[in-house]
């Protein structure tokens, strides 16, 4: 007898591409595709695994915010003192209540080379050296004495004004109160002395051009006295000077005509102008002598370091805070492509499922037996 064909007796469950039951049920399974379905099944997805996606939001930001408390806890905990301080221009007269506008030596780049004159490793050896940090600190090596406390050093500018913050940490409030203080001191003694060495190269260089000038006045008196004499008249200020071998020669003979009445003009308005050069040279020599003698500050302190009464560093709230919201930010980044992941790996189950299923309704019951 003929063997019959087999015929299933339930039709063969083909799933669709986007994750529906059936090939029929999805619109993008035949050769258009539908945005919408793919939409409809990314918003399904997503609330399919709603649980998965809501435990991601509060596992990773508390582990994170967890472990960074930790991590911060077990750092050391450093104190801060600060001092604020106001940077004067060279030359600055250092009266308090001055007015007027601002000097506009004071420009932001000013500002910006002071802060690295105060971080700068030349003022930074005094505070090593005045408060004896290699002993202090148990480090036999200046360098990583400077480096350490360059790493602990901080100076900014506050927006719009003159003012710098200079900021130091320590594990002591006292050590930390004494490095901002001693910083500061530093940094005044170096301005000081650069503003003291410049001021004396000004005040040499300012001295050998009024000798110059000084040269240029003798010069122009003796001109102008042999002109006079020439001319037949009398000098009145001063000694007159010698007189030249030209002028004592028997054979010449001295008349008005022997001098030019414009050249005499010019020659006395040179000399006037030349004395009124050079007293006023004079006049800011002696000012200058009295500037150096009398140096005038720096900087003014306006607010003194004190000892802080709790650490300032870590601060442990504020870093679990970062924590917290780079492991939500994370989260939410993460959501999609684990509820995709778990679709995934949900549809390749029912996929076999399925063809378990196929198979087991294509199979008849004489085939199984054998």
């Amino acid at each position: 007898m003929p063997r019959l064909p087999r015929i299933p007796l339930h039709p063969v469950v083909e799933m669709a591409p986007c994750g529906m039951k059936t090939k029929s049920e999805c619109p993008a399974a035949g050769d258009g595709v539908d945005v919408s379905c793919f939409r409809r099944s990314f918003l399904e997805t997503l609330a399919r695994w709603w649980w998965a996606e809501l435990l991601l939001l509060l596992v990773l930001p508390i582990a994170l915010c967890l472990l960074a408390g930790a991590v911060s806890g077990n750092k050391p905990k450093l104190y801060e003192s600060s001092a604020l301080i106001e940077i004067l221009s060279p030359g600055e007269r250092s009266d308090v209540f001055r007015d007027g506008p601002p000097d506009s030596r004071l420009t932001p780049e000013f500002l910006a080379t002071q802060c690295e004159i105060i971080r700068s490793s030349g003022c930074l050896a005094k505070v090593v050296t005045s408060l004896k940090l290699p002993k202090q600190w148990q480090l036999p090596d200046v360098e990583q004495v400077m480096a350490r406390l360059k790493s602990r050093l901080r100076t900014q500018v506050l927006p719009g004004t003159r003012l710098v913050r200079v900021t130091v940490w320590s594990p002591k409030s006292e050590e930390a109160r004494h490095l901002a203080m001693e910083v500061v001191r530093a940094y005044r003694e170096t301005r000081q002395l650069d503003s003291e060495n410049a001021s004396r190269a000004e005040l040499d260089d300012f001295q050998s051009r009024t000798r110059y000038q000084e040269d240029s006045v003798e010069g122009g008196r003796r001109e102008l006295v042999r002109m006079m004499r020439l001319m037949g008249i009398s000098y009145q200020h001063g000694p007159d000077p010698p007189i030249t071998p030209e002028e004592v020669q028997p054979k010449k003979t001295i008349t008005m005509q022997t001098v030019n009445r414009f050249d005499y003009s010019d020659t006395k308005r040179d000399y006037e102008m030349n004395i009124d050069i050079l007293m006023w040279m004079k006049r800011e020599l002696a000012e200058r002598y009295v500037r150096i003698a009398m140096p005038n500050p720096v900087c003014i302190i306006r607010e003194e370091p004190v000892a802080a009464s709790k650490p300032a560093r870590p601060d442990v709230p504020r870093i679990m805070k970062k924590a917290a919201g780079g492991g939500l930010l994370l989260a939410l980044l993460l959501v999609i492509p684990l509820a995709c992941l778990l679709e995934g790996f949900g549809l390749c189950r029912r996929r076999k499922r399925s063809m378990a299923q196929v198979d087991t309704v294509a199979t008849p019951p004489a085939e199984k037996g054998a």
